[in-house]
Order: C-alpha cells, then structure tokens, then sequence
C-alpha cells in the first residue's frame, strides 16, 4: 500500500518523467505492475489509469524499482 501511494503523489506531480522506487519487498513492487490475478490486485486497480497516463505522455518517461536488502541498512 505504502508503494502505491507513494507512486500516485509522485503520477500527480507536474513534470515527472522518471520514477524510482527504491524497495526491500521486490515481489511487492512487481506486483504493482503485474495484470495477472494476485491479492494485491484490489490495491493496483485504482492507479492502473494513472500508470497508463503517465507513459502515453511521452516516450521518455519511466518507472525503476532498486532492490534495496533492508540488510544493507
């Protein structure tokens, strides 16, 4: 959940062409853009328009996520 708001406040911020989120829960962060039927699904719906959007506005704009072992501190 934390992802997803996190992503829609940076989708709703005027000029953003590169997002990064930086995350310890890798399979959680894939979840968000994965279309198949999981339990996070209820979560990712709602910004799944916003995630369209924001990449039909111009070639160059782009989502990374950095796998960040919460180990590494």
């Amino acid at each position: 959940m934390s992802m997803r708001l996190g992503l829609e406040q940076a989708l709703q911020t005027v000029g953003i062409k590169k997002i990064t989120i930086i995350t310890d829960a890798i399979h959680g962060a894939k979840r968000l853009f994965s279309s198949s039927l999981h339990p996070y699904q209820t979560l990712i719906i709602p910004i799944m328009e916003k995630i369209h959007q924001f990449f039909s506005k111009s070639p160059d704009n782009n989502i990374v996520i950095w796998y960040c072992p919460s180990s590494y501190k």
